[in-house]
């Protein structure tokens, strides 16, 4: 830390020549602290009062780049909202899109390796000081590394418990791989369906993942509760016969159950926070993916299946 006085007095020529810190060794120190905790400039500033706690700030160069593509892009929009963009500028606000897009996605690259080896550096000192680190960079690259950390720790350990859970209730491989084969397609085509739009997820969005999943796990464990059970009831039936009274007798209660969960999703687009909205259409494209995908995965798959008795293991361990 340097000093902008002069502890002890020395002309301004040999200021300016040689800084001197409080590192340097004719630094009188007493004269120092009673500067740090006076000096208006100090004073409840860089140093608390009891001489404890101190304080530095770090301005990070301002991207001049990343400004003028934002305001331009801005502009863009405005006059789209109010009038209407000619050939030119419509293809001009897709390049400064793109555009800002990559630049956006490098600077957050440089943010979260600047945040890591500040880090770094104050790690050597913690065993002689409680260092914290604030700021909105380092708040918005921490959510980030939460949010991807969380989908794969807590992403993977859901999907284990689940497999796990399916395969000790119907006993059967097939209707372990079946649920998270519909529940993996959907998700591809709903982001893919998310990526064509432009629709990026923030930090709001990032549990429509979970949510899709578990929605479309219940539809695809209810079309497998209803083909057990035809299963049981006319073991001669054909697995064409047995998968068309599967489909047709619980598309309508399959139907309705998800139009009452876009309508509620949908509800959300009502809101005033843009992620909010955003949200809520993902979840209601979402939604609507699950169902389709799921009545048509499901069948066909089976399709290519042979027909096998349902294991009730469980449910003689029950009665």
């Amino acid at each position: 830390m340097s000093l902008c006085w002069k502890v002890p007095p020395l002309p301004v020529k040999e200021t300016v020549q040689q800084i001197r810190t409080l590192a340097s060794p004719d630094i009188d120190r007493t004269l120092a602290h009673r500067k740090l905790l006076n000096s208006p400039i100090y004073q409840n500033l860089l140093v608390s009062p009891d001489f404890r706690t101190m304080a530095l700030q770090m301005h990070l160069k301002e991207d001049k780049i990343f400004r003028e593509l934002l305001n331009r892009r801005n502009a863009l929009k405005e006059k789209r909202r109010e009038t209407k963009l000619d050939k030119p500028e419509q293809r001009e606000l897709q390049e400064i899109e793109a555009t800002f897009k990559a630049h956006r996605d490098a600077t957050r690259i440089g943010q979260h390796r600047l945040i890591h080896d500040i880090r770094a550096v104050m790690e050597k000192y913690k065993p002689d000081a409680k260092l914290f680190l604030g700021g909105v960079a380092m708040a918005s690259d921490d959510m980030i590394t939460f949010i991807k950390h969380d989908l794969k720790i807590f992403g993977t350990g859901v999907m284990i418990f689940l497999m796990l859970i399916l395969w000790f209730i119907f006993r059967q491989i097939r209707w372990v791989l079946i649920p998270f084969l519909c529940c993996f397609i959907s998700l591809v085509v709903t982001c893919g369906f998310l990526g064509m739009f432009g629709w990026e997820v923030t930090v709001i969005s990032t549990n429509f993942i979970s949510l899709q999943i578990i929605i479309t796990l219940s539809g695809t464990i209810h079309l497998i509760v209803r083909y057990r059970e035809l299963v049981l009831a006319d073991p001669n039936a054909t697995q064409k016969e047995l998968v068309l009274d599967t489909v047709s007798s619980i598309d309508k209660p399959s139907l309705y159950c998800v139009l009452t969960t876009m309508a509620g999703f949908g509800s959300l687009v009502l809101s005033d926070i843009l992620p909010v909205i955003n949200f809520g259409w993902m979840m209601t494209l979402g939604v609507a993916f699950s169902l389709i995908i799921t009545f048509l995965l499901f069948p066909t798959v089976l399709m290519l299946l042979a027909k096998t008795q349902p294991n009730m293991a469980l449910s003689r361990i029950f009665d």
